[in-house]
This record gives C-alpha cells, sequence and structure tokens, in this order.
C-alpha cells in the first residue's frame, strides 16, 4: 500500500510540475520499478501488449479519416447544413455550434478536433454577431464532447477492445445518449437566448435547406455505413475505419475536389500528430496500469467501494464520482486502461449490462474534457476564444450539471443506452 501510495504521489508531483500526463505515468512506473528491484524489461513489454490489440489499429485510421474530412470543406458544408435547419431561431448560431459538433460527431470520432475545427470558426463568428465570448468558447467546449458519444468513438474504440465488449454494440449504444446531449443543449441555449435576447440569424427557406441538405449527403451517410457495417457484421471496427479513410479521399479528393493532392503530406504529418499521442497514452498508461495491478490498486479501491455501500446503483454512483474526479487530471483514455479491472468488476458487483456501463463511463469521462486543469476541449475553446479557462469554466457550470444530470437519467433508465443495441443485435 505504502509502494502504490508512493506511485500516486510520484505521478501527482509530475503532474503538478506540468510535465506531460503520458510521461508522468511512464516516469513514475520506472522510478517505482526500479524501487522494487523489478526487471526494467518490463516497461517495453508491457508498452508494447498495450499496443498489441488489433481494434486500436482503428484509431490512427478514424483520426486519419477526420483529418483528411476537415482539410475540405466538409466542416463548412456541415455548417451551412445546421445553419439551414435552425436558421431563424434565436441564438441560431449557438444552435448551429451545438448541431454541427452533434453532426460532425457521426464523422470524426474525436472531441478535441472538433472543438479546434469548429471553434476556429464558430467562437469569432459569434463574438462577432454580439454573443458573450464566454458563451460561444462554452457552447463549442460543451457540445464537441459528443465527438466520443455519437459513433463512431475512439473513446468506445479503446473501451471495446479492453474490456472484450463488441464495440459494435456501444457504437449503437451511444447514438441516443448523444443525440440527448446535443438536444439538451439546444434547450438551455434556447432559454439563455430568450432570456439574453441573443441575436438571430436570418430564416432560410426551403429550397436552401434542400441545397444544404445535397451539399452535405456525402457526409452525413457516413455514421450510417460505418456503425451499420459494425453492427451487422460485415466489417470489423478496424476494417470500417480503413474504408472510411478510402472513402473520406474520394469524397475530398474527386467528389468536392477540396483537397489537392499537394496538401496530401501535410495532412499525413498532421494525423501522424494526433495519433500519437493517444497511442503514446495507451502505451504509458499500460505501463502504469500493470504497476496499479501488481500492487494491488484495483483490489483495494473495489472493497473500499464495496465497503461503503452493497446497493448496487449507489455503487455506481461511487464509481461515476470517481471518475470524474479522475477526469480533472488524467487523461479519459490513460483512465480507461488503468481503472479497467475496477470499471468492470463494480459492474460485475452491481449487475450492470456491460454495454450499458461502457456508456455511462465514456461519458463521465467525455466531462473530464471540461474541467480544469487537463479540460482539453474547455482549453482549446478558451485559447480560440482568448479568456482564462478559469472564467471558461465558471460560465460552463450551467451545461456541466445538464450533463451530469443526462448520466444519472441514463443511469436510471437504461432502456435508453440499451434499446438499439438490443434492437439491432443479438446478445
Amino acid at each position: 500500500m505504502i509502494t502504490l501510495t508512493g506511485l500516486i504521489v510520484l505521478f501527482l508531483g509530475l503532474c503538478f510540475l506540468r510535465v506531460p500526463i503520458a510521461f508522468a505515468m511512464t516516469g513514475s512506473s520506472l522510478v517505482i520499478l526500479f524501487s522494487l528491484g523489478l526487471d526494467a524489461r518490463q516497461v517495453a513489454s508491457q508498452m508494447l501488449r498495450g499496443l498489441d490489440l488489433f481494434p486500436l489499429l482503428a484509431v490512427p485510421l478514424y483520426i486519419l479519416a477526420g483529418q483528411i474530412m476537415n482539410s475540405s470543406d466538409l466542416t463548412d458544408r456541415l455548417m451551412g447544413l445546421a445553419k439551414a435547419i435552425v436558421g431563424g431561431v434565436r441564438g441560431s448560431l449557438a444552435h448551429v455550434n451545438i448541431l454541427t459538433s452533434m453532426l460532425l460527431g457521426g464523422v470524426s470520432g474525436s472531441s478535441t478536433s472538433d472543438a479546434a475545427g469548429i471553434g476556429s470558426v464558430m467562437i469569432p463568428a459569434m463574438t462577432r454577431a454580439g454573443y458573450s465570448k464566454e458563451l460561444a468558447v462554452v457552447v463549442t467546449a460543451m457540445s464537441s464532447t459528443m465527438g466520443n458519444i455519437i459513433p463512431p468513438s475512439i473513446f468506445m474504440i479503446v473501451y471495446g477492445a479492453l474490456s472484450g465488449i463488441s464495440i459494435g454494440a456501444l457504437f449503437l449504444a451511444g447514438a441516443i445518449p448523444g443525440i440527448l446531449i446535443g438536444l439538451s443543449q439546444m434547450g438551455l441555449t434556447a432559454y439563455l437566448a430568450r432570456r439574453d435576447n441573443l441575436p438571430t440569424e436570418p430564416k432560410t427557406e426551403m429550397h436552401e435547406r434542400l441545397t444544404a441538405v445535397r451539399r452535405s449527403l456525402l457526409a452525413l451517410v457516413i455514421p450510417i455505413v460505418v456503425v451499420g457495417g459494425i453492427a451487422s457484421g460485415l466489417v470489423t471496427p478496424t476494417e470500417a475505419a480503413a474504408t472510411l479513410v478510402v472513402y473520406a479521399l474520394f469524397v475530398a479528393m474527386l467528389v468536392y475536389r477540396s483537397l489537392r493532392p499537394r496538401q496530401l503530406p501535410g495532412v499525413l504529418k498532421s494525423a501522424a500528430y494526433q495519433a500519437s499521442l493517444p497511442l503514446y497514452t495507451i502505451a504509458s498508461a499500460t505501463i502504469f496500469g500493470w504497476l496499479v495491478g501488481y500492487l494491488r490498486g484495483p483490489e483495494y479501491i473495489v472493497s473500499l467501494i464495496g465497503g461503503l455501500t452493497s446497493d448496487p446503483t449507489v455503487m455506481i454512483v461511487l464509481l461515476i464520482v470517481f471518475l470524474l474526479i479522475l477526469g480533472t487530471f488524467l487523461s479519459e483514455i490513460a483512465t480507461i486502461i488503468i481503472f479497467m479491472p475496477v470499471i468492470q468488476r463494480l459492474g460485475d458487483l452491481a449487475g450492470f449490462d456491460p454495454v450499458h456501463l461502457g456508456i455511462l463511463v465514456v461519458m463521465t469521462l467525455c466531462l473530464g474534457l471540461i474541467t480544469p486543469p487537463y479540460g482539453m476541449c474547455l482549453l482549446i475553446a478558451a485559447q480560440i476564444g482568448g479568456i482564462s479557462l478559469h472564467r471558461a469554466f465558471k460560465a460552463s457550470l450551467g451545461f456541466f450539471a445538464l450533463f451530469v444530470g443526462l448520466i444519472a437519467l441514463l443511469l436510471f433508465v437504461p432502456e435508453l443506452v440499451l434499446f438499439l443495441p438490443n434492437l439491432l443485435l443479438t446478445r
């Protein structure tokens, strides 16, 4: 127990010194590994083992597909569709921001890329139109969380690969919660728009809406094809990701003609960089998680929570609170890898459906994307908006409470999560 405490204290100390999370996990693991007299080759062995999962190949492929589509005019087309749908509504630019995140979430699978791509366009546009910087930043950051809930989702790929749960089932289970997040955020935005008398964009005519749908149609079919192919068993998540890369290249270069061959090296370079971040985090979290397991950390946490209550629902609530705390300083992918044994054992003790539990975990970890000091989506949006992280988080508390309330709803009404998997899959 003392050594486990030392590992955690050392890790937190490195984080406090602003050492990147992945390097903090590797560094603290090395120190404890040497202090225990364990074979140093365990570091390389465990890190390679963490990456030696075929479904994880889908992660860089989805990132590459997202980079290809972001480098074309796909985001502009989806934004035009969103504007055509909600034009004329008070606070319409905020609604466009949220609706674009919903549409782009079904394409990119990454919240941070959505926050950067949409935020760079919508935050300046909203502030010029008279919205406060705080509202523009908060709407962008909170709506971007849908990128890892609406399928395809990188978080769900990692969760499914490590837990053995069907990734197709997780994708289907995330569809309704993702839509509910978007609709609830639009509902809160509508209230704020009336309260603060936010500006309204011109209403679009029916022919303009039909044109916007036609221009975006090739992008709109992506989540249907990807999730449908995986759920039907025609393709694996990795094969679906590879197919999506080819499809994205075809659409961007030959149909939209918005991506030139000379731009490809830059797109590939950017995708390689973006993919290296989660993959190295997975590798470093594997050695850290292996060491936590070696020091019997999961048994301690499970016994602690199990000792506090025997009620299944309360047990999962405590797990959610635990994950919320972790999300403030630990990356979401690292949390999944390190604490998967805890999540699975508590889920078994509580008798929860593993797909239901997986969606609750992913949604809870998505809140970590907007909670300081590690909240990457809020940090990206705040930097674009030119305000402090503290101001941004303070302004986000209403949306934060709404998100927590939705997690509670899904906890007590599992049918909202399990309806599509039970309808379309044999489980």
